[in-house]
Formats: structure tokens, C-alpha cells, sequence
């Protein structure tokens, strides 16, 4: 803080008495007090705290500042030394004196980049919802957003799930919020989060996805087997499998010894995984093998155009 000026400014009723202990008890280097309230209240006979209740009613410390955003000088007047330090520590060398106008137009435009923030991130909630982006969500993660939307906090959120790691849950909420869906408050950046909201139609628009029933299907003609392997919803630990369901032959299946069968892996939405096993008499009689690569060039070509012809049809 640089002084550009300042002088004291005395009361009418200011006595030769006091005048000379006031001066004294204002005097500055440095933009430092060079004399304590009480070493001049002793020389006076009085308590420090009865010194600087007459220099408060008889005197006033007025200097100027200059604003470092407007560059226009500031007349500031104080009434103790206490006061005149509070405005000295609030004003680092990193962070320069601006006057009180600057100060509120700079607040002004903080709240109105906040609320302009804050309409963008309801525009994309409102859109969420239109879109109904929950639909991209994992059946798990559908569960939590409805537990969110029917919890009072997070604490009892939380709760709901205390058999399954923390880390699965708040992946499924972090997962939540990168939707649009709900948005996470916190104190500061990196700390907990405190609270979740939602817009206010959310509530009345989500109705949760069920996810579709495995099935298996069996061709007699063919006797291929083919059905998804769906994601396990409900991970408790990394123990846990990573596909699991229940599955429902409306015919009998046997899978005979000694048959070679072609098995292939289709990834599909929502991570699951369609698996199809088909005996290899179903193309032509081809030698025994195991593996496709191990096979002859033309019959590695034949296998691959069947498996993506397949493909087509799933």
C-alpha cells in the first residue's frame, strides 16, 4: 500500500492537551505506528483503551490511496490505529488497493458470469431430460439416479449402499452428472462433494430402463446357439463377475464331444457381449482344428465371411 498523502484532522473541541499525544499516537514510517496506544497513554495517566477513545472523538487519520484498476486516488479516513492496520492487511503486494466502486463492478460481473453459468447448466438439464439421457445410463447406474431423486442428502444416499464400495457408487455418479442429469456442489475444487440437485422436471420425466431378459435361441436346422452376456449390475467387489445374468432354453441343447464348433464375441451396447457357438459342419466337413488361424487360407477366409454375414443378422 503506498500513501500518496495523508494528515490528521482535528475536532473543534481538540485541547492543546491532548493535540500534541494525538500527533504522537499518528505518527507514521514506514507506514508503520512509530509509538504504541499505551506508552502514550502512561505519559497521559490514562489506560490505553480511554487514549483511543479521545483520539477517536477529538481526531481523524485521513490519507489517499491510489486504485491500481481505475487509477483514480481514494481519500480513506480512519478513527484508531486498529483500523488503519485492517486496511493495510488487506491490501498485499500480490494483490493491489482497489477502490470500493472497482471493487463492486468486479463483484457484479463474478455474479453474472455465476448466473449465466448456472442458466447454461440448466439449458443442458432441461435438454438431458428431453432427451431422456438416462437411457445411456447402466441399470445400476439408473437405480442410483433414483435413489438420488427420492434421498434428502447424500448421507442417506450413501447409506443405501454401504454393502458395495464407495468407488463403484460414485463412479455411477460421476457417470450421473456427465449426462446433465444432476450436478455436484463443493465447497472448493477437489473437495467432497456436499450436495446434489437435479432440475426440478426430472423427478416427474425419469422412469427407470429395465434391462431386457437374456434369452438364448436355438436352431434346429443349424444348431447354433446364440445369446447376450450381460453386464453384472450389481458389482459388490473385484471378486464379483463381470457378466452374469439367468439364462432360458425353450429347447433342448446338446453340445456333442468331439464336434469342433466356431464361437465368436460381438460387443454390444451397454458393454454386454453376444456370443455365438456353432458346429463347424454347419459351412462344410473341414478338417479337425482348434484354432481359426491354424487353419488353411481359404478355410480361414470362408470362417471369416460367415462370422461377419452373422454379424449382419444379430
Amino acid at each position: 500500500m503506498k500513501i500518496i498523502n495523508y494528515k490528521i484532522l482535528f475536532s473543534d473541541d481538540c485541547t492543546p492537551e491532548y493535540k500534541n499525544s494525538i500527533i504522537e499516537y499518528w505518527k507514521l514510517q514506514n507506514n508503520l505506528f512509530v509509538n504504541k496506544p499505551s506508552d502514550l497513554a502512561t505519559e497521559l495517566d490514562l489506560e490505553a483503551h480511554q487514549l483511543s477513545k479521545i483520539v477517536a472523538e477529538l481526531s481523524t487519520l485521513e490519507f489517499e490511496i491510489l486504485c491500481e484498476m481505475c487509477k483514480k486516488i481514494n481519500t480513506i479516513s480512519v478513527k484508531s490505529q486498529a483500523s488503519f492496520n485492517n486496511i493495510k492487511s488487506k491490501i498485499k503486494k500480490e494483490h493491489p488497493y482497489i477502490c470500493d466502486t472497482c471493487a463492486f463492478d468486479i463483484r457484479q460481473a463474478e455474479l453474472l458470469a455465476i448466473e449465466k453459468e448456472k442458466l447454461k447448466k440448466i439449458e443442458k438439464q432441461k435438454s438431458a431430460i428431453e432427451n431422456k439421457s438416462w437411457k445411456s445410463l447402466k441399470y445400476f447406474e439408473q437405480k442410483v439416479l433414483h435413489n438420488i431423486l427420492h434421498t434428502k442428502n447424500i448421507k442417506m444416499l450413501l447409506k443405501l449402499y454401504k454393502d458395495t464400495p464407495n468407488s463403484i457408487i460414485w463412479n455411477a455418479i460421476y457417470k450421473i452428472r456427465d449426462v446433465d442429469l444432476i450436478e455436484l456442489h463443493q465447497f472448493s475444487e477437489g473437495s467432497s462433494v456436499y450436495k446434489i440437485t437435479h432440475h426440478n422436471d426430472l423427478k416427474g420425466s425419469f422412469a427407470i430402463e429395465e434391462p431386457a431378459k437374456p434369452k438364448a435361441t436355438y436352431d434346429v436346422q443349424t444348431n447354433e446357439l446364440k445369446f447376450r452376456l450381460t453386464k453384472n449390475e450389481f458389482p459388490k467387489d473385484i471378486d464379483s463377475p463381470i457378466y452374469s445374468g439367468i439364462l432360458n432354453f425353450p429347447n433342448e441343447i446338446t453340445l456333442q464331444a468331439n464336434i469342433d464348433y466356431i464361437f465368436g464375441g460381438w460387443r454390444r451396447s451397454n458393454n454386454e457381449l453376444y456370443l455365438t457357438i456353432t458346429p463347424i459342419d454347419q459351412l462344410y466337413k473341414a478338417p479337425q482344428q482348434k484354432l481359426i488361424s491354424k487353419q488353411p487360407q481359404h478355410i480361414q477366409e470362408s470362417i471369416q465371411k460367415f462370422l461377419k454375414q452373422l454379424n449382419k443378422k444379430i
